[in-house]
């Protein structure tokens, strides 16, 4: 009888231990099914809000929700022990075994000298007989339920998943071009490091304009690799580098290399040399055989000499080139006189301003050359990404643009036309629109603005294309494109010469000339630009605008951009 005894119970307590693995399986099932619809609707709402933002790898954020319960079911199976008592009246229960496994566990766990002789043989049978059927229990009296409600929810979460998956995602579109931005950066900033090699071996920067242009550069560069995909800070980058340049440029330095130029080939002419490439070395050395070959003029070519050296420097001033002109006349006078000691010092100064006209026109040129390669490359990223028009599409907005600048240009004649048959008339009745400013500018001096706008016979209106009429309303709003002065640095010429009489004079009156019409105040666009286009992006952003439509608009900035 007591082998008996050893025998069943560490038998009952394996057959517990098995019973007890099979419970925890059924309870992670359990749970498993309840909680499987909050893995389904995180799910869902995940795919849904990646229907309203644009979200990256959105396949993979959908599977994250399922992963995470995957994990925290199986945890939770595998620490979540039961002990063998808790198994035991489970099972009973379950099984309606009328608590027998329970009860042998239970006095298994009694004090042996507790019973007597006869309550000991009945314990004992009791447990062989609990044991008996513990080993008879098998997987399938035990089987996994199944919950309808909880996965039923769960199903629907489903299908409403497989469906959106299914639909065309309008944000789809919205990562390609952001995607394409995003290699558009990467190849724009290789390409701002090859500009910044080229501006690190060019020889026609000053050393601290040079310093500054690389770090710009490297700072641009850098900026454009850290890019994911924002067009609009990209471009950003660019125009401020692009601004920075601008600043810097001369508009009229190509004006002023072309002056140079024929200003030495006209040394090398009156020094009867044969023009090499017009280069400023050659007319320095053409200055120079000049002021040497004066003591060999006779009176006539003294005088003659002087007078093309009055005309080179009156030339040289109307281009720009004042202390050039400075040094021409000064070499004029002394060849006029006949002074060699002065007209070889001023021929000298004049070879020195030339080259350093040239060294500060070779900086214009390097600084005008980056700039049109940083307005380059911000335009392919600004049109990176972006989907083609259709032919009928391209050819209705060619036809409306050509017609607009048609428009334009045959009321800008109108104006002009206008404006010269009535000098100093400067309300003039068959002038409207666009040009109502320039005619007041050109006729009586009437206009109240500080600056009257040139006329826009180029094609592009005084008034902002995209002002809306909440914008537009009052008269002092209207926008313009500012004539651009070239600046002067305030010194008077003079330019000797001789009057010989042959000159002709004319003089135009008009009598009881007209008023100029009183044009509004004018803002010009540069002012008012950001402000525009800040309240675009917003109404884009707050709007639902297709993404086609969104890149019309970024083109249309883009290409007003100060």
């Amino acid at each position: 009888m007591q082998a008996n005894t050893v025998t069943s119970t560490p038998q009952l307590l394996s057959d517990l231990h098995r019973l007890g693995r099979r419970q925890r399986v059924r309870a992670g099932w359990r749970w498993l099914q309840r909680t499987l619809w909050m893995a389904a609707t995180a799910a869902l709402l995940i795919q849904l809000a990646g229907r309203r933002w644009p979200l990256a790898q959105l396949t993979q954020w959908t599977l994250f929700p399922f992963a995470l319960w995957l994990l925290v079911i199986f945890f939770y199976t595998l620490l979540r022990r039961r002990t063998a008592m808790q198994t035991a009246r489970q099972v009973d229960a379950e099984l309606g075994l009328k608590e027998q496994l329970a009860t042998a566990l239970e006095l298994t766990q009694a004090a042996p000298n507790a019973l007597d002789d006869v309550s000991t043989i009945l314990v004992e049978k009791q447990r062989v007989h609990a044991s008996s059927v513990a080993q008879q229990i098998t997987n399938a009296q035990l089987p996994l339920p199944f919950l309808r409600k909880p996965l039923l929810a769960a199903g629907v979460c489903l299908l409403a998943i497989m469906a959106l998956r299914l639909l065309p995602n309008p944000m789809d579109q919205v990562l390609a071009e952001r995607a394409a931005i995003a290699q558009a950066a990467q190849e724009q900033a290789a390409r701002m490091e090859t500009l910044r090699q080229e501006v690190a071996n060019s020889m026609q920067l000053p050393p601290a304009e040079k310093e500054e242009l690389l770090r710009q550069l490297d700072e641009l560069a850098q900026q454009l690799r850290a890019n994911q995909g924002d067009r609009e800070d990209a471009l950003a980058e660019f125009s401020k580098l692009a601004e920075a340049l601008r600043q810097k440029v001369d508009p009229a330095a190509a004006s002023h290399q072309q002056a140079l130029d024929a200003l030495a080939a006209q040394l090398q002419a009156l020094a009867q040399n044969q023009p090499n490439n017009n280069s400023p070395q050659d007319g320095a050395e053409a200055l120079q055989q000049l002021a040497a070959s004066l003591a060999e003029l006779t009176p006539e070519g003294q005088t003659e000499l002087a007078q093309a050296l009055a005309q080179l420097a009156n030339e040289a001033g109307q281009s720009g080139q004042s202390d050039l002109a400075q040094t021409l006349s000064a070499l004029a006078q002394a060849v006029q006189q006949g002074d060699a000691a002065t007209a070889a010092s001023a021929a000298q100064s004049a070879a020195e301003q030339l080259a350093q006209s040239q060294a500060a026109l070779s900086t214009q040129a390097a600084l005008q050359q980056t700039l049109d390669q940083v307005q380059s490359a911000r335009q392919a990223l600004a049109q990176s990404g972006q989907a083609p028009q259709s032919g009928r599409a391209a050819g209705q907005s060619g036809q409306g643009q050509q017609g607009q600048q048609t428009g334009q240009q045959g009321q800008g004649q109108q104006g002009q036309g206008q404006a010269n048959s009535q000098q100093g008339q400067g309300q003039a009745s068959g002038q409207q629109g666009q040009n109502r400013g320039q005619g007041a500018g050109q006729g009586g001096g009437g206009s109240q603005a500080s600056s009257a706008p040139p006329s826009t016979s180029s094609g592009r209106p005084n008034r902002l294309p995209g002002a809306t009429d909440a914008m537009s309303s009052n008269a002092e709003d209207q926008l313009y494109v500012p004539w651009e002065r070239q600046p002067t640095n305030g010194v008077e010429l003079f330019i000797p010469g001789q009057d010989t009489g042959q000159g002709q004079s004319q003089v135009n009156t008009q009598k009881d000339p007209l008023p100029g019409a009183a044009a509004p105040g004018r803002i010009p666009y540069q002012q008012v630009y950001q402000q525009y286009r800040d309240a675009a992006n917003q109404n884009m952003e707050q709007s639902e605008i297709p993404p086609g439509l969104r890149d019309y608009v970024r083109d249309y900035f883009s290409q007003l951009e100060p």
